[in-house]
């Protein structure tokens, strides 16, 4: 039985606190779309003054609507580095183009 805690929060509320020097990498990133739906999973990594605080892997589930993607869904582990340390943070992060 997992020892973990539920938070439900707006996309706003997450960028009000990030703090100035926050950087998230991103690794692993793969996208499936079927039609109209679609998900991303991937894993990331959260540092501050280039230091990692967190990471873990995150999904996305998202709906095309008038052909504009909408995220209806994100879902995501944390760890504290402190805690234990990040297995994938030696590997390249993904780059958009």
């Amino acid at each position: 039985m997992p020892d973990f805690k539920f938070h439900s929060t707006s996309y706003k509320s997450f960028y009000e606190n990030l703090k100035d020097n926050s950087e998230e990498k991103f690794y692993d990133v793969e996208i499936n779309r079927k039609s109209e739906f679609a998900t991303i999973s991937f894993d990331y990594t959260l540092s501050i003054n280039s230091n990692i605080q967190n990471w873990g892997t995150e999904y996305w589930s998202l709906i095309l609507i008038d052909d504009v993607w909408k995220i209806t869904s994100v879902t995501w582990t944390m760890n504290n580095e402190e805690i234990e340390k990040c297995p994938f943070s030696n590997k390249t992060p993904f780059i958009i183009d």
